[in-house]
C-alpha cells in the first residue's frame, strides 16, 4: 500500500528517530538523491513511495528501481549496476502470514545455504551475524556473507532448483520481526554494487515504522 497518509507517518517518525544528521543504530540513513550507475553512466531510477508489508512501513530510496510485487514477492527492486559490475543488485521482500515462512534460525542457515565462501576460506570465516532493535521497537536479524551466490533459477524462494553460480557476490538478508509476523529480506548482487545498494536497505529497515 502507497498513500500520502502513509508517507507522512514515515517522514514524521524519520524526524523523530534523526536528530543533527546523526545515524539510526549506527547505520547511515538512505541516500535519496544519488541515481543508479551503469557502465559508468547514470540511470534514471523509477523509484517507488512508502510501502506497507504486514502492518509496518517504510520508505525506499529514491535511487532505486521499483520492479513491481508478484504472486511471491510483496515487494522487490534493483540498483545500478555501478562502473566495473555487470549486473545490478536487487532487493526482494517476502511476507508468508502470520506464523508462517519458518523460523528466523531455518530461513539464516538456508540463506547461508544459498553462498560458497571465496577460495581457501571455510563459510563461518564469510559470515557475520547482527541483531539491531531499532527506535521504533522493531528487532531486526541481519545475515551477511560475500563469496560465491547459488542463485535460484526456478523453484521459488522456500525449495531447491536448478542454480546459477555468481562468484564475487554479496548476499545481506534480514528478518524484521512485525507485528503480524517475520517480514523477510534479501539483497544479492556483485560485491560492489551491493555494498552501494546496501547503505539504502538497511536505512530503509532500521527507520521502518509499526502501523
Amino acid at each position: 500500500m502507497r498513500s500520502p497518509a502513509l508517507y507522512l507517518i514515515l517522514v514524521l517518525a524519520l524526524g523523530a528517530c534523526t536528530q543533527g544528521g546523526e545515524k539510526l543504530d549506527g547505520q547511515p540513513m538512505p541516500s535519496r538523491t544519488a541515481p543508479a550507475q551503469q557502465g559508468g553512466v547514470s540511470q534514471e531510477p523509477t523509484g517507488s513511495g512508502p510501502l506497507d508489508i504486514a502492518g509496518v512501513a517504510f520508505l525506499p530510496p529514491e535511487d532505486w528501481s521499483d520492479l513491481g510485487a508478484t504472486a511471491m514477492r510483496k515487494a522487490s527492486f534493483n540498483f545500478g549496476p555501478v562502473e566495473g559490475d555487470a549486473d545490478p543488485a536487487e532487493v526482494t521482500a517476502f511476507y508468508f502470514g502470520q506464523e508462517q515462512g519458518g523460523d528466523i534460525e531455518s530461513n539464516i542457515a538456508r540463506w547461508i545455504g544459498q553462498m560458497d565462501p571465496p577460495e581457501g576460506k571455510e563459510i563461518q570465516d564469510v559470515v557475520r551475524r547482527s541483531k539491531v532493535t531499532t527506535q521504533t521497537g522493531l528487532d531486526i536479524h541481519f545475515v551477511e556473507i560475500n563469496g560465491t551466490h547459488n542463485r535460484s533459477m526456478g523453484g521459488g524462494p522456500m525449495t531447491g532448483g536448478r542454480t546459477k553460480a555468481y562468484p564475487g557476490w554479496r548476499m545481506v538478508a534480514a528478518i524484521i520481526e512485525g507485528p503480524q509476523g517475520n517480514i523477510f529480506f534479501k539483497l544479492v548482487g556483485p560485491e560492489t554494487t551491493a555494498g552501494q545498494m546496501e547503505e539504502g536497505f538497511r536505512g530503509m529497515l532500521t527507520t521502518a515504522v509499526k502501523l
